[in-house]
């Protein structure tokens, strides 16, 4: 059986902060994680993506009243491939 000198429960953010203070202490760390991908759930469907459509949102404000006289846009959403 392999001993470790840490082991981390979860690949979220906090996981990963550990994991990484854990690398520089030259500690033997095991990291276990179920569930979400790594990088739980800021990463995989909270804080990040929220991110990017509170971006993607802005962007569409800005584009849509610009205030720009004689530039028209129209604004559309196209299907994937």
């Amino acid at each position: 059986m392999e001993k470790f000198d840490l082991i981390i429960i979860g690949g979220g953010a906090g996981g990963f902060a550990a994991a990484i203070r854990a690398n520089e202490l030259k500690a033997k760390t095991i990291m276990i994680n179920a569930g979400l991908p790594l990088g739980g759930t800021c990463v995989n469907v909270g804080c990040v993506p929220s991110k990017a459509l509170l971006y993607a949102g802005e962007v569409l404000h800005l584009v849509k009243s610009h205030g720009i006289p004689g530039i028209e846009l129209n604004v559309g959403s196209r299907k994937s491939p």
